[in-house]
């Protein structure tokens, strides 16, 4: 293919002598026509289940609370009381036949997650009690809970403690693995582990 060229400065763009390039020149398709529309269809409803997939696996990552585990939960605790005059003075060997209403409360907080509060009053006399306040993460049927906002003894905190809140037939039960939580969140010889409370209110 020979090409013409003008030294003038006005000069029209290069043409072939013999008719437009190769790359210009239309060519027609020969065959049916391509229904790129149906490839795009067909590839949709893949895509929809992945998305579908990955919103599933968020979700479980994030369990909702049911809210039949929500609310306010009560237990009668035999404790020593003071027992009107001179019951500060009794000796420590003395009977505890008195009942101390202890609360567990259970409410919302973010996605997945619950506040729980709870107390074990199991020496009036004495002072001597447990509590726990902070948050859980709902997994199966119990909140586990994290680390409390205050502990009772911090000098005895153990980097092992483990506690939960399972929840059965309108009851909440802590559970202590190896009690190695009493030891901070009680101020004296007690033990969380299988304390029971009863569901009064939602």
């Amino acid at each position: 293919m020979v090409l013409s060229r003008s030294a003038r400065s006005d000069a029209q763009p290069f043409v072939a002598a013999d008719g437009p390039p190769a790359s210009c020149q239309i060519k027609q398709r020969r065959g049916p026509p391509q229904n790129n529309t149906l490839a795009v269809m067909r590839t949709a409803p893949a895509e929809f289940a992945a998305v579908l997939l990955s919103l599933g696996m968020a979700a479980s990552a994030y369990a909702q609370i049911p809210n039949d585990v929500l609310g306010l939960y009560s237990r009668s605790t035999q404790t020593c009381g003071f027992g009107g005059p001179g019951g500060a003075d009794r000796p420590p060997g003395a009977k505890c036949d008195e009942v101390f209403e202890d609360r567990l409360e259970v409410s919302p907080s973010n996605s997945g997650e619950a506040y729980v509060s709870f107390a074990l009053h199991f020496d009036m006399r004495q002072n001597y009690f447990c509590a726990y306040s902070g948050t859980g993460r709902w997994a199966g049927k119990q909140l586990n809970l994290g680390s409390p906002g205050q502990l009772l003894r911090p000098q005895k905190a153990d980097s092992k403690c483990q506690l939960s809140v399972s929840f059965a037939m309108g009851e909440a039960r802590v559970s202590d693995v190896a009690n190695r939580c009493s030891l901070s969140l009680c101020n004296g010889p007690a033990r969380l582990n299988g304390i029971t409370y009863r569901k009064v209110a939602q």
